[in-house]
Parts: C-alpha cells; sequence; structure tokens
C-alpha cells in the first residue's frame, strides 16, 4: 500500500510536497477573514483550536508531525533507546535488538482509536528497527478491550474505523516480520486478548485476573477476525467455550487453553520477557518471516478477507440502526 502511494507521486518527498500545499491551501481557506488586527489574529487562533479539537482523528498539525517525524528519525538513525511517546497513550523504546511497547492510557488501556493508531505507530518503529518487540500494559490491565462507549454511542463511521483498526493491527501482529513477545501484566478482555493469541511467545504473569472473549456474555457478537485468532491458538474445547459462552480464564488454566504459553511471577514478567525476546533475536529473521507466513497463511487470509468483506461503513451503519430502535 505504501509504495503504490509514493509511486502515484514518483517519490516520498514528491507526496510529502503535495500533501503540504493542499493542507496549507484547505488551512488558508478555513481561516480567511475580512477582519484586520487583533481581529484577524483572534480568529485565526479560534479556528485552529476549534479545527483541532473538533478532528475525530486527532491527526494535529501536519507541520509539526513532519517536525516530530524528521526528530525521530534522527533518534532511529543513532540507535538512541530513549522512551518515545505515542499520543501519549504508547511508549516506544528500544535496547538492542529488542523494542517494547507500553499502553499506558492511565486506566485499563481501552482499545479507543487513538490507542490502536499509536500501537500502529509504535510497531511502524519496531518494523523499521528490526527489533524484537515486547508487547505489555501499565497497571494491573493488559487491556480492557474495544471502547464499549463507541458501541453503546458512537457514531457508524466511529464504529467502522475502531473496528477496522483492531482488526488490521491483529492481522499486522500475527504476521508481523519479526518476533513479537506478549507480557501479559493483567486481565485481558477483547482485542487486548487478540494481539497476545496473535504474538509469538505469550507469557503471563501470575495473579488474580482474567483473559478472554466475553463478547456473548455482554450481549455483542465476536467479531469474525478475533474467532480466526482463537482458531489458531485455543486448544478444540476451550475455543468453543471462549467462543460461544465467553467464557474467562485465570492465567494457569489460560496456559491449558492455549492463551498463555507459560506464566511468571509477576514481579520476574518484565525479565522473563526480555529473556524470551533477547533468544528470539538470535533465530534467522527472514527465516521467521517466511515460515510465519507459511504457516499462518490461512488464518492470514481468512482475517484478510473477512475486514474487507464485513468491516465496512454499511455494516457499521446498520449496527448504529438496530441499536438506536432497541434504545
Amino acid at each position: 500500500m505504501r509504495g503504490s502511494l509514493y509511486a502515484a507521486y514518483g517519490s516520498k518527498e514528491d507526496m510529502f510536497h503535495a500533501a503540504t500545499n493542499r493542507y496549507v491551501a484547505e488551512l488558508a481557506a478555513a481561516i480567511s477573514t475580512d477582519k484586520s488586527g487583533l481581529a484577524a489574529a483572534e480568529h485565526v487562533l479560534e479556528t485552529m483550536v476549534q479545527l483541532t479539537a473538533c478532528d475525530p482523528e486527532w491527526r494535529g498539525c501536519l507541520i509539526l508531525n513532519a517536525i516530530w517525524e524528521s526528530h525521530r528519525s534522527c533518534k532511529v538513525s543513532t540507535g538512541c533507546n530513549q522512551e518515545m511517546p505515542m499520543a501519549d497513550l504508547v511508549t516506544y523504546s528500544r535496547s538492542g535488538p529488542i523494542s517494547r511497547i507500553v499502553m499506558d492510557d492511565g486506566k485499563v488501556n481501552v482499545m479507543s482509536i487513538r490507542m490502536l493508531n499509536a500501537l500502529d505507530a509504535a510497531f511502524d518503529e519496531a518494523e523499521r528497527d528490526k527489533t524484537v518487540v515486547v508487547l505489555t500494559g501499565r497497571g494491573n490491565n493488559f487491556s480492557a478491550g474495544f471502547d464499549l462507549k463507541v458501541f453503546a454511542n458512537g457514531s457508524a463511521n466511529e464504529i467502522y474505523t475502531m473496528l477496522k483498526a483492531g482488526a488490521e493491527l491483529t492481522l499486522r501482529v500475527l504476521s508481523f516480520p519479526v518476533p513479537v513477545v506478549a507480557a501479559c501484566n493483567g486481565n485481558a478482555y477483547p482485542m487486548g486478548a487478540f494481539l497476545i493469541m496473535s504474538a509469538d511467545m505469550r507469557i503471563a504473569a501470575e495473579g488474580p485476573y482474567k483473559i478472554g472473549m466475553n463478547e456473548v456474555a455482554i450481549g455483542l457478537t465476536a467479531p469474525q477476525f478475533g474467532i480466526e485468532v482463537a482458531r489458531q491458538r485455543l486448544t478444540p474445547a476451550y475455543f468453543s467455550r471462549t467462543v460461544m459462552t465467553g467464557e474467562m480464564f485465570a492465567p494457569p488454566e489460560a496456559v491449558t487453553a492455549g492463551f498463555f504459553d507459560r506464566t511468571v511471577l509477576a514481579p520476574d514478567l518484565d525479565a522473563a520477557a526480555d529473556q524470551a525476546a533477547e533468544a528470539l533475536s538470535r533465530i534467522n529473521l527472514p527465516a521467521h518471516a517466511a515460515t510465519k507466513l507459511l504457516a499462518r497463511g490461512p488464518t492470514i487470509k481468512a482475517i484478510r478477507a473477512t475486514i474487507d468483506a464485513d468491516i465496512t461503513v454499511e455494516y457499521a451503519e446498520k449496527r448504529v440502526a438496530s441499536r438506536d430502535a432497541r434504545a
């Protein structure tokens, strides 16, 4: 996708110039005014605030984002292991052959649109660095799953955007060209559980928490892409219990079910994940990437098909209409 975009404009630089010119033209039209002096300045500032605050995708300023990207590229080229925040929800850090992606929204790490976009940006960094990834959360929750407020009150476009972003991220982790280690620090509800099941190594802290797919227990239909991920990682008996009853499992039983590979004492989780990532960094990464695509090919193909066919704006609109009719 990215390669074809660049080709359409001749080069990455030409595409950026075209985007910048359009951005400046649209911005100039938005802030144009017949006022002068202080009134004109107030108009420009108020308009800029409104444009930023009302943007549902929280994209920010193109120019500032470009400056940040340039600054980030300098850090990457020097191998800097300083933490880089992604929209204040995710931090990315690198140490040698290992990168660490940490979710932290200050609460329960809900998979909102912003969180999903921030995670995708962090995986961009890891793919560029060609590092083995450790994915974890901060606090008592790995992730509370999709943002249920969007399902309950969001627009069709918000529901579509969130589901599409979640499915695409799941598919990306499942087919990521370098190993991904999931270090589960606490509760992992749907979307969080999908990412864990998509990882190559799953290590969980011992503790009083649960993981699973509880959609049917709360009146939702499990998404097809999540079902496909569960089908390729869970044992047949636990697959049925998980998907069709919404049962959640504590860490020891979750290992038996296939959610995790092993558990460790909670204080040892970070060290165990780093140790696993270090070991994985010594395997042949091209062979790993090629074998992963062969082994997971049917699941990858099935998820790609369901994203393209089922996760549409029309589906989200029907979902909103049905929700509003029941209200």
